[in-house]
């Protein structure tokens, strides 16, 4: 039996960039990119939503790059996440941030979220470990911009 991975990708553009709104008063994000294994009529289930909207939250340092980004681009390039259900770890999914290009994508920084939304880490890409958001920033810290 051949199994189908449907990736959700939700971009951040705009999200927490209106004053006006809380991310969390929202119950969709402005826009959904959708794979193409997936139709226009095809639903972000609301448990995916809420993670990704705690996410961002949490990590503010997202929609700040997305509008880095989209400011440097001229707006051709967006920020995008995907949370990975598929590969859960413990009770955790792997969430991706990347740029997302026309013709591929770029990976900014991998997150791990509780199946809650209550716990967030970083996956150090240098050293393998899953660290704090208080690590993860230190560290990040000591790097040129």
């Amino acid at each position: 039996m051949k199994k189908t991975l449907f990736i959700i990708i939700l971009p951040l553009l705009g999200l927490g960039c209106n004053n006006n709104t809380s991310p969390l008063s929202q119950t969709k994000p402005a826009e959904a990119v959708l794979p193409q294994e997936q139709t226009a009529t095809d639903i972000v289930p609301e448990d995916e939503i809420t993670l990704i909207q705690k996410l961002y939250t949490a990590v503010p340092e997202i929609s700040k790059k997305s509008q880095e980004i989209r400011d440097a681009s001229n707006g051709d390039v967006s920020v995008s996440v995907r949370i990975d259900k598929e590969n859960k770890n413990g009770d955790m999914y792997p969430v991706f941030v990347f740029e997302d290009r026309d013709t591929h994508t770029v990976t900014l920084w991998t997150f791990y979220i509780s199946t809650t939304g209550d716990s967030i880490m970083h996956l150090n890409e240098l050293t393998g470990d899953i660290e704090s958001l208080e690590t993860w920033r230190a560290t990040r810290d000591e790097l040129p911009e």
